[in-house]
């Protein structure tokens, strides 16, 4: 019997790993917030990242949204400068022209 508080992949990649390594233990279910998960549940908890990592996902995740927004909102008179910069170089380069 293995008991995790805080993380509930750990234990679950302990005793897969464990398991696959010792023919002697094997494992049957686990429950997990009260719910019983057979073995392809356990497997598939064992697979999925650290809480650490998935917690870095998510705010990373979170952090992209709004860049992305500003990102999209910036192009608008980013845009609009390099028109405005395009017309006064042709302006320029129409003046310095000699007339024939």
């Amino acid at each position: 019997m293995a008991i995790s508080y805080h993380d509930p992949v750990a234990p679950a990649k302990i005793l897969t790993k464990f398991a696959d390594d010792s023919k002697k233990l094997e494992i049957r279910v686990a429950v997990l917030n009260g719910k019983l998960i057979d073995l392809s549940g356990i497997k598939a908890l064992a697979a999925l990242p650290s809480r650490e990592v998935l917690l870095g996902q998510l705010l990373a995740v979170m952090l992209d949204v709004p860049t992305s927004v500003v990102r999209v909102l910036a192009g608008v008179p980013r845009g609009l400068v390099n028109l405005l910069v395009a017309l006064k170089d042709q302006k320029v380069a129409a003046e310095a022209q000699p007339a024939a």
